[in-house]
């Protein structure tokens, strides 16, 4: 199964969900407050997406890695539906 479909947006446990699966992950490099470098997923970790995402589509990608995945797995990303805000948003305000 994938680890994130085209167009989700999700939590994802890398350690306990990402082995064996394939997605396009923007890596950082940053400097600690101790001055030291060091890297990690962007945009507070949510800058991964689904191989097929169309936020990704200009992404180079390994036909090789790609021929791994099943055909359904390759299609297309589509845009989901704007959905109308939640009532109890929390955050609807920011």
């Amino acid at each position: 199964s994938e680890l994130v479909k085209p167009g989700e947006a999700r939590d994802v446990d890398l350690d306990a969900e990402a082995p064996g699966k394939q997605l396009v992950i923007n890596v950082v490099e940053f400097t600690k407050k101790d001055g030291s470098k060091a890297r990690g997923i962007g945009n507070y970790g949510y800058d991964l997406w689904h191989v097929a995402d169309a936020e990704v589509a200009s992404v180079p990608k390994s036909k090789d890695a790609l021929d791994l995945i099943p055909a359904e797995g390759q299609a297309p990303a589509e845009k989901p539906a704007k959905q109308a805000p939640a009532t109890d948003d929390e955050f609807a305000d920011i």
